[in-house]
């Protein structure tokens, strides 16, 4: 069963939701709104497998000229 990422429109939080079969949450566990929305959200498995952010940050995935990042599972260049 999947956990997927929602945000409520009414008071703005995030929160995640296991979600069984295609159920979906009824209502923010924060304020109780039914207006909520599922967030796109990147697969772990993706940051898993490639080097992560703190590699970036220790200077083992050094951006080129222009930027770069590492937080996408593997090292892009922009």
């Amino acid at each position: 069963m999947p956990v997927y990422e929602y945000v409520c429109d009414q008071c703005e939080k995030d929160f995640e939701e296991l979600v069984r079969g295609n159920a979906e949450p009824k209502k923010c566990p924060s304020c109780g709104s039914s207006s909520i929305r599922r967030k796109l959200s990147v697969p772990a498995s993706v940051h898993a497998a490639g080097p992560s952010c703190a590699a970036r940050d220790a200077g083992l995935c050094a951006p080129e000229s222009g930027g770069g990042c590492c937080c996408a599972g593997g090292c892009c260049h922009h």
